[in-house]
């Protein structure tokens, strides 16, 4: 499996050097919605002319990454990397399997690459997310967060001009709106990675305990995966989000 995201450039936009200068921090669900109520087709037409980082189309995709990140903990690529065939149920339970990319670039050696994958228990609010975006009736070889099907579709539809964005184009775009929506809502000091925060700071005070649900030490997961996995999901039953009750934009 090759790595997909391999070829990402040094350079940072300023839009990341924006998100360097703040602590990372969680939001609350009234910053969340705030942010989730700009997003509208009326301020994606006020972006500066010549300077249009995002189209219509690319909305409820984008509530949809949002979403996932603040469900799971996970970053940018680790979220739009995702595919249904990920995801899968055993003895009553839902899980998704989700690649660490971060520890696995940890693990390659010598040009080879192995993935560190961490069995992710699907607590109420991420189930009833995978199935809303379809999990059981799309395709398994499909991207959970905006397939090409949807993509394609929305070019007919007039939404998008283009046919096809990429995975690296949306990790881009999911940095480039959080800010931008953000900054709408009146949020000037915090940035996407407050998600990936405000599920950490969730799971420490609800769960508690030193083992993170993204894995923690990669021996966790080489050495005691079953049981790392069955211990998540004990431990995780009635866990519940902070931003799990948003007001989603039409």
């Amino acid at each position: 499996m090759p790595v997909p995201f391999s070829r990402f450039s040094k350079a940072k936009s300023k839009f990341e050097e924006e998100e360097n200068r703040f602590e990372k921090r969680e939001l609350t669900l009234d910053e969340f919605n705030r942010i989730v109520n700009e997003m509208t087709e009326e301020n994606i037409r006020k972006q500066e002319k010549g300077k249009k980082y995002f189209a219509v189309g690319d909305l409820k995709w984008l509530q949809y990454a949002y979403l996932l990140a603040a469900y799971t903990g996970n970053r940018r690529e680790e979220v739009v990397s995702l595919k249904f065939k990920d995801v899968y149920e055993e003895d009553g339970k839902m899980y998704i399997n989700i690649i660490n990319y971060k520890k696995s670039k940890q693990r390659q050696r010598g040009g080879k690459q192995t993935w560190y994958v961490v069995p992710f228990f699907c607590h109420e609010s991420l189930r009833a997310l995978l199935l809303e975006m379809g999990y059981g009736k799309k395709n398994p070889e499909t991207y959970i967060v905006y397939d090409e099907e949807e993509q394609v579709r929305d070019k007919t539809n007039g939404l998008r001009r283009f046919g096809y964005i990429s995975r690296k184009e949306m990790i881009s775009k999911i940095t480039k709106s959080f800010t931008y929506f953000a900054k709408l809502a009146g949020i000037n000091d915090a940035t996407n990675k407050a998600l990936k925060k405000g599920f950490m700071t969730d799971f420490k005070i609800q769960v508690g305990g030193d083992v993170s649900p993204n894995g923690g030490n990669i021996s966790t997961i080489n050495n005691h995966y079953v049981n790392f996995k069955r211990s998540m999901a004990e431990k995780m039953v009635g866990f519940t989000p902070t931003l799990s009750i948003i007001k989603k934009s039409a």
